[in-house]
């Protein structure tokens, strides 16, 4: 029971905030997951990936507004390629981008003597769209061990290409 009401006041919280606030939205799942960036447009030199919903918040962010342009310029691995799948049409990538793919971890919380703790229970394709996954299926899938890389080259096929002024 606690869940709906639980649900239902964020739900209302979100309705108050978005219909209250007519400046730029914050950027505050972004920066907890790419750290602190000012302006309208952020550079990404390298990121591993992490909390994949973590990561489709900051691209939701990012969709409404809160930063202008995100570059790619190195290495974005597993939930930064979510990331940069969602965000696309915000994205660009440099000539030193590469995207690295992994199957996904499914977590579950269980209950021990020293408190709760995450468990891994099952590996499964990662959310991403259907481009993008059909290219991973073609190339080899999703593995479970290690990662399956995405040249610079064909990335190009799915993210428009930028250069940083250096």
């Amino acid at each position: 029971m606690r869940k709906p009401l639980v649900f239902a006041g964020l739900a209302l919280a979100g309705l108050i905030i978005a219909s209250s606030s007519h400046a730029r939205p914050q950027a505050e799942a972004f920066e907890s997951v790419f750290g602190p960036c000012r302006g309208e447009t952020c550079v990404i030199s390298s990121n591993p990936g992490g909390n994949v919903s973590q990561f489709l918040a900051a691209a939701n962010e990012v969709l409404r507004g809160a930063k202008r342009l995100v570059v790619i310029d190195g290495p974005c691995a597993s939930a930064c390629v979510i990331f940069a799948d969602v965000a696309r049409e915000r994205v660009c990538i440099t000539r030193n981008a590469s995207f690295a793919f992994h199957k996904a971890i499914v977590l579950r919380a269980e209950q021990g003597r020293s408190g709760e703790r995450m468990r891994a229970v099952a590996r499964r394709d990662p959310p991403h769209s259907r481009d993008i996954a059909s290219w991973v299926r073609r190339n080899g899938g999703f593995p479970e061990q290690g990662m399956r890389v995405m040249s610079n080259r064909q990335a190009g096929q799915f993210w428009r290409r930028c250069q940083l002024r250096r």
